[in-house]
C-alpha cells in the first residue's frame, strides 16, 4: 500500500460510527414496536436525531467550517430531541414543568444564537469560536439534560422506577459524558 492510500480510522469516528449503528437498529425497533402513543413518537425522533448527529460525526463532515457548523446544529437537535422525550416523561408524572420549560428556554436560546451566529459575524460582532461555543451550551445543556433526568427518576413512582431505569441510566451516561 502506498503512502497516502492507507486508511486511518480514529477512535473517535469509530466509536461514533457504533453509535451510529446502535441508534439506527433502536430507531428501527422502536418503529416497529410503536403504538402509537406520542411519547413512543417523541423517542422514536430523538433516537433518529441521534443516529443522524453519530453518522454525522463518524463521517468526518465535522473537521470544516461549514461542518463545524452542522455537526454544532446537530449537536443542538440531539439536545433538544432528548429534552422533548424527557419533559414529556415529567409533564405525563406530573412533575413540575419549572425545569423542562428552562432546559427548552436554554436549548432554544443556544439553537438560535448558534443559527445567527453567520449573521453577528459579517455585521463584525464578536462570536465565539465553535469549539468554545460547544464547550459552554454543551455544559449548560449536559447539566439540564441530568437534572431533567434526577427529577424524572426522583418522583416516579416505585413501580414506574423500573420501567424508565434503562432509560435513565443510558442518557445518564449520555449526559455525564458530554459534561
Amino acid at each position: 500500500m502506498g503512502q497516502g492510500s492507507a486508511l486511518t480510522l480514529s477512535l473517535g469516528a469509530v466509536s461514533y460510527g457504533l453509535a451510529a449503528i446502535g441508534f439506527l437498529i433502536l430507531t428501527f425497533l422502536l418503529l416497529t414496536s410503536w403504538e402509537g402513543r406520542a411519547q413512543g413518537l417523541r423517542l422514536i425522533v430523538a433516537s433518529a436525531v441521534t443516529f443522524l448527529w453519530a453518522a454525522l460525526l463518524a463521517a468526518g463532515l465535522d473537521r470544516s467550517p461549514a461542518g463545524g457548523l452542522l455537526a454544532l446544529l446537530s449537536e443542538l437537535l440531539r439536545y433538544g430531541a432528548w429534552f422533548f422525550v424527557l419533559t414529556g416523561l415529567m409533564r405525563s408524572a406530573g412533575i413540575a414543568p419549572l425545569i423542562g420549560r428552562a432546559a427548552h428556554f436554554a436549548w432554544f436560546g443556544a439553537t438560535l444564537l448558534l443559527i445567527l451566529m453567520p449573521l453577528f459575524s459579517s455585521a463584525g460582532l464578536p462570536t465565539p469560536s465553535p469549539s468554545g461555543f460547544l464547550a459552554t451550551t454543551g455544559l449548560l445543556l449536559a447539566l439540564l439534560g441530568l437534572l431533567l433526568l434526577e427529577q424524572i427518576h426522583r418522583n416516579a413512582r416505585r413501580g414506574g422506577r423500573h420501567a424508565i431505569q434503562f432509560l435513565v441510566i443510558g442518557l445518564g451516561l449520555v449526559f455525564a459524558y458530554d459534561l
